[in-house]
């Protein structure tokens, strides 16, 4: 039997938005991503995936994410540490893959950080979601141990809140607090990679939905390479693999700050727009 994978890429709040279009604009268009047999999601798409997952569908998504501009709450505000950011970039940014060692020292530099209260910031996931319970639909949720680099990835079976697994991958280092599990602090899967989409290794079909990596600058240029990178291991251990991200309208709308939600309503509506697209190439794909 076929299988699929839908793979969810980071991107802040109005990668959110665009997400939400893109998948509102293909199910318009009848090719359903959230049909997939697993899907993985890093930063935004942790948000997104476990809300399809949880059987929201993308108009319903699509709308929720355009209620929550017009409505928005305590997650919407960051407070950016300046000092602290600059020297997480220098080691985020320009190589194929962070390693534990360079991973590690990001999650010291975010754990100095002045960013807002950690308890607001998961209590804004817990109020967002349908439900606090895993799906039974298969979904990875990812993110990074801040004290040892350690990339983890979290399911039903991992006994990690959902709400919690999602604020986590959520951390953006030095603008968002880490989050404490179990005794640990987590923060953002994409410190690792922005869309991890390695991890749907072995499954047939694969389209990755990437808010991040299309914009000419060092963080989109490197998230770009090392998807490509993830993309090409995929093709060769046998998988059809698309992948989408922003075109040049989507860019114009989503605006210079991937965590400015004054632009989720743009970067939705564009999203909307562009699937129509690429909604031949991901059907190509998805369509058994």
């Amino acid at each position: 039997m076929t299988s699929r994978a839908l793979v969810l890429g980071g991107g802040g709040p109005v990668g959110i938005g665009w997400e939400a279009g893109m998948l509102k604009g293909l199910a318009d268009d009848g090719i359903y991503l959230a049909e997939a047999d697993l899907i993985v999601g890093t930063s935004a798409g942790s948000a997104v995936g476990s809300q399809l997952a949880l059987g929201v569908s993308p108009a319903e998504l699509y709308d929720e994410q355009l209620e929550r501009v017009e409505n928005a709450g305590p997650a919407s505000g960051f407070t950016l540490d300046m000092e602290m950011l600059v020297e997480i970039g220098k080691r985020w940014i320009g190589g194929s893959e962070t390693t534990e060692a360079i991973r590690a020292e990001i999650g010291a530099f975010a754990m100095k950080a002045k960013t807002h209260d950690e308890q607001e910031w998961t209590n804004s996931f817990k109020e967002s979601l349908d439900s606090t319970e895993w799906p039974e639909k298969p979904i990875l949720i990812t993110a990074v141990d801040v004290s040892s680099g350690e990339f983890v990835t979290w399911d039903s079976s991992s006994g990690v809140p959902l709400p919690l697994a999602i604020a986590a991958s959520c951390s953006v280092p030095g603008i968002v607090p880490t989050v404490a599990i179990d005794g640990r602090r987590y923060m953002d899967g994409g410190v690792r990679s922005v869309s991890n989409a390695d991890l749907a290794e072995g499954y047939d079909r694969v389209v990755v939905i990437a808010p991040s990596g299309a914009a000419d600058n060092p963080f989109d240029n490197s998230t770009r390479r090392q998807l490509e990178a993830e993309a090409e291991g995929l093709r060769a251990g046998g998988s059809q693999v698309e992948i989408v991200m922003p075109d040049a309208a989507a860019l114009a709308a989503s605006g210079p700050n991937r965590m400015d939600v004054a632009f989720l309503r743009p970067a939705a509506e564009a999203g909307l727009r562009q699937a129509g697209t690429v909604a031949e190439r991901v059907r190509a794909v998805w369509k058994l």
